[in-house]
């Protein structure tokens, strides 16, 4: 065997064992040829584990991308929209900015995107009971439980009201998981008027940052 044919067989002997296909054509005969042999049989598993590890991380990023642009073009078609059905004047640019602010800071802090979609929600309703609990209560919204958790300390028993549930017990989980997973991110700007007197209320604000204050309209006769 030349030189040249060597190299060649060397390529194809490690190619084919650090792929992990490993035909058996070319094979170690000797103690040595066996100990290298065993290193580059465990460089081949590390290298693809990471290869594979690089390529899917590389596809949830794409997927990552093409949906914040799916939901930008909607955006624009929705702007686009509006202006065929207001005789064809575009948005005033202050209204558009809002619609974008609003939306941007949804699509960057909605914690439970991935459940919107019916794989998302597939996958996450497969999962142990103990594991939703935890992703729940200790991954996603363990700082809103943490500021609101007076909020949900429900009674056991109105006669023992020390008495309440906790995340040991399986109906209270379910409760909180269920409140939770309709939980939206909003967005106000200062001084915004969030409901108004009298205004029938079908959701309720929970505030993580910054402050409000209640307004009164005195009425002058």
């Amino acid at each position: 065997m030349t030189e040249m044919q060597a190299c060649v067989a060397m390529l194809y002997f490690a190619v084919t064992t650090l792929s992990t296909v490993g035909f058996g054509d070319y094979h170690p005969h000797t103690s040595a040829e066996r100990a290298i042999m065993t290193i580059i049989l465990f460089s081949g598993v590390i290298i693809f584990s990471l290869m594979m590890g690089v390529f899917v991380e590389i596809l949830r990023h794409y997927r990552t991308l093409t949906a914040e642009n799916e939901d930008s073009a909607n955006l624009a078609r929705f702007f686009g929209l509006m202006q065929k059905y207001n005789k064809g004047q575009a948005l005033h640019k202050s209204i558009i900015r809002e619609y974008e602010r609003y939306f941007m800071h949804l699509w960057e802090k909605d914690k439970i995107n991935f459940l919107r979609s019916e794989e998302g929600n597939r996958l996450f309703l497969e999962l142990p009971p103990d594991i939703k609990t935890q992703i729940f209560k200790n991954f996603l919204f363990g700082r809103f439980i943490q500021k609101f958790r007076k909020l949900f300390d429900l009674p056991k028993n109105k006669k023992m009201l020390h008495t309440c549930f906790t995340w040991g017990d399986e109906k209270f989980v379910n409760f909180m998981i269920q409140i939770l997973r309709t939980l939206e991110p909003r967005f106000y700007i200062a001084n915004a008027v969030i409901y108004e007197e009298l205004e029938e209320i079908l959701e309720m604000t929970f505030l993580m940052k910054g402050g409000f204050r209640i307004g009164y309209e005195i009425n002058k006769t």
